[in-house]
């Protein structure tokens, strides 16, 4: 029987035709089906139709000649291609129509309603959807490594996995407005606000390990903004700098009028603590320079680091201001001094084995005026002026306040204590009315030797 021949109803095969039939059914070459023993197979570009309208089929391709390959093809109604539970099969998905090949694999608990929805490639878009769930997991070697839900793209577990990796890093990182940065768990928070930054947490502080460049003029270091709440608030420079400075700079560098510079410490109000600052030198001295809050605002220079132990000077907030200077340290008068060591005092004594000096305090001082040799030296051994010099080696001299009006004042003594000397001769002198003749001949006669020493003659 040929391959093609028609049969009636009715007609009784002959062995021959059956057996010829039979050839033709499993005939390797006509790409219907293989013999019994390897299954049923079909050739090269051969189809497989479903469907009553050929609506979907199977072909192993040739259409790439290289890389034969199964395509399974769908109909123009409807692309859609569902796996499911047999039981299932018949369901009505409720689904439109689509116009580009999707894969829906349905959940075997409800198949109609929960499923993953892969494809629909529109040439621009693609899609991946878990209808019905809240969660898309990528597992890796069957463990959950990533989870993506409508709010949420996570591990699975804390400290899961790196955005990320060096060497094959994302390109940029884009947040929307109002965007939180979390680390651990709220132990610090960076968050954004318009045109804003603010970080919260990190009891222990914030630390750079380079410069923070603000950028352009007119940029802020805000430190303790609006919404910080610290028990202490610090903006804390410090690291080894052998041979170095460590800086902090306040500058303008506009040149033109009211563009000023303003380095400003303030407190509160009237029943604040002071505003300072303090230069400490460490293991060593520490001077301060604040406003005494507490004592009518005063200016302070303070040494020790105490604002009313140990202050400088002080200046009076009037106007004018009035300042004044601690002279609370002893000095003595100069009247008699150690040769050796400068000690002094108002009346003798000894020191280094040997009798103090009397000194003539008004010489002195006019022999320190005129710099004569040994004044100025003679001036620091006592305390009243201070030599050094400065980092160019020129020599400065200093004059150290409160002991030098003291000296002024011992001069000035010292000074009175001759007039009164002197007065009390004149009266002595001038007592009887001889006395006060021979006064008189001798002031004549100091007259007459000036007049002949300027050459005339004097008149009898």
């Amino acid at each position: 029987m040929a391959e093609s021949a028609a049969v009636a109803s009715g007609d009784l095969a002959t062995a021959a035709q059956y057996n010829n039939l039979r050839n033709d059914v499993l005939s390797t070459t006509l790409g219907h089906v293989h013999d019994g023993t390897n299954g049923r197979a079909y050739e090269d570009a051969k189809d497989i139709f479903v469907g009553t309208g050929l609506d979907a089929g199977l072909r192993w391709s040739t259409g790439d000649a290289s890389n034969h390959s199964l395509v399974l093809f769908l109909g123009d109604s409807n692309q859609a291609l569902h796996i499911t539970d047999k039981g299932a099969v018949a369901t009505d998905w409720n689904v439109g129509a689509d116009t580009h090949p999707t894969l829906y694999i349905h959940s075997n608990t409800t198949p109609a309603t929960d499923y993953l929805r892969l494809g629909d490639h529109d040439g621009t878009t693609a899609y991946i959807d878990v209808v019905g769930g809240t969660t898309l997991a990528l597992e890796i070697a069957g463990t959950t490594a990533v989870q993506l839900t409508a709010t949420n793209f996570q591990p699975n577990a804390d400290d899961g996995v790196a955005l990320g990796v060096s060497g094959t890093a994302f390109a940029d990182v884009f947040l929307a407005s109002g965007a939180v940065i979390n680390f651990n768990a709220g132990d610090i928070t960076i968050t954004h606000e318009a045109n804003k930054l603010s970080f919260a947490g990190a009891s222990t502080g914030y630390f750079f390990d380079d410069d923070i460049d603000l950028g352009s003029a007119g940029h802020l270091l805000n430190i303790g903004g609006t919404g910080t709440s610290l028990t202490a608030q610090q903006l804390n420079i410090s690291k080894s700098n052998s041979g170095g400075t460590n800086e902090a700079h306040v500058k303008n560098t506009s040149n033109t009028g009211g563009s000023n510079a303003d380095l400003r410490a303030e407190v509160g109000g009237t029943s604040a603590g002071d505003p300072t600052m303090t230069l400490v030198v460490s293991g060593g001295a520490t001077f301060l320079v604040g406003v005494d809050n507490s004592a009518s605002d005063i200016m302070v220079i303070n040494r020790g680091g105490t604002i009313g132990t140990d202050d400088v000077i002080r200046v009076t907030d009037a106007s004018p201001p009035v300042i004044t200077y601690n002279t609370t340290h002893p000095t003595g008068t100069f009247d008699y001094v150690c040769p050796t060591c400068g000690h002094h005092s108002d009346t003798p004594f000894l020191c280094h084995g040997q009798p103090a000096e009397w000194r003539d305090d008004v010489m002195d001082f006019r022999a320190m005026v005129l710099r004569e040799p040994g004044a100025v030296e003679y001036m620091e051994k006592i305390g009243v002026m201070e030599r050094s010099y400065d980092n160019d080696g020129r020599p400065e001299l200093f004059t150290t306040l409160g002991a030098d009006w003291m000296f002024v004042g011992a001069m000035a003594y010292q000074n009175r204590q001759r007039m009164d000397q002197q007065h009390e001769e004149h009266e002595v002198r001038f007592c009887t009315m001889e006395d006060r003749v021979e006064a008189v001949e001798e002031a004549l006669e100091i007259v007459r030797e000036q007049v002949v020493a300027l050459g005339a003659t004097p008149e009898a």
